[in-house]
């Protein structure tokens, strides 16, 4: 069993770590992580965005809920 071990441990230290292959997976995690950064830059943005747009809803409702004007009634006068 520890023969085979090893050799599996040997054989996946070559594969796994070869500069070639660790070149592509440092790469492939850079981007990956790039990815994660934008897409959470791009949450909090919309985030400030909507918070922004619920405060100005929340003005333009009380200022029309506590406004004393009657309704027009349709017709010309």
């Amino acid at each position: 069993m520890d023969v085979l071990l090893n050799d599996v441990a040997e054989k996946m230290e070559v594969r796994c770590f070869r500069r070639k292959p660790l070149k592509r997976r440092c790469r492939a995690w850079k981007g990956a992580e790039k990815a994660i950064s934008e897409r959470t830059l791009k949450r909090s943005n919309l985030e400030r965005r909507r918070r922004v747009l619920n405060a100005e809803i929340e003005r333009l409702s009380y200022a029309i809920a506590n406004s004393h004007r009657k309704p027009m009634s349709g017709q010309a006068e």
